[in-house]
């Protein structure tokens, strides 16, 4: 009778590495010039705990000279505006105050 032969693998049996990770990412993006630059705008920053990319207050300094605003939030995500509207809304009333 015929027998199929077991099929050769070329790739490791080592777990495999993930390919990117957040902090890999971050740190890629904070060393590349990609980005917000020079913005001169006012610009008010709210962020989320649960939000996809929580930019760090030295990293968004930097991105905008002119900010107005920086404050983090204790609940809320990346959809704020459904989970937390009201908190949404005091913000930006908080971070757009003085351009009345």
């Amino acid at each position: 009778m015929w027998r199929r032969r077991p099929r050769r693998t070329s790739y490791s049996r080592e777990k495999p590495k993930p390919l990117a990770t957040v902090s890999g990412g971050a740190k890629q993006f904070a060393k590349t010039d990609l980005g917000p630059k020079n913005v001169s705008i006012p610009v008010a920053v709210s962020l989320f705990p649960d939000d996809i990319i929580a930019a760090p207050r030295s990293w968004t300094e930097r991105a905008y000279p002119n900010l107005i605003h920086y404050n983090q939030l204790d609940k809320g995500g990346h959809f704020a505006a459904w989970e937390q509207p009201r908190l949404l809304v005091d913000e930006m009333r908080a971070g757009l105050k003085s351009l009345r």
